[in-house]
């Protein structure tokens, strides 16, 4: 950007004001994506721990319709 007529008169040039603005925006996206990390992380935790036991269960289950199986053979 061009400097301005208007800033050759103030303390500080009026693209300082916006990249200050633009560097408090980035400071709140920052945040948010920090908390979504955050989450994710929670939730990959989570659900990890559910596929551990859904897969104990199919083992079981398995174990089971082949006993079954096995019963009604006899």
């Amino acid at each position: 950007m061009e400097p301005q007529v208007a800033d050759y008169y103030n303390e500080m040039p009026q693209i300082v004001h916006i990249i200050d603005a633009m560097n408090q925006e980035l400071a709140e996206v920052q945040k948010k994506y920090e908390a979504l990390q955050k989450e994710h992380t929670e939730l990959h935790e989570k659900y990890t721990e559910l596929d551990e036991k859904h897969k104990h269960n199919i083992r079981v289950f398995k174990e089971f319709s082949e006993a079954l199986r096995n019963i009604n053979q006899l």
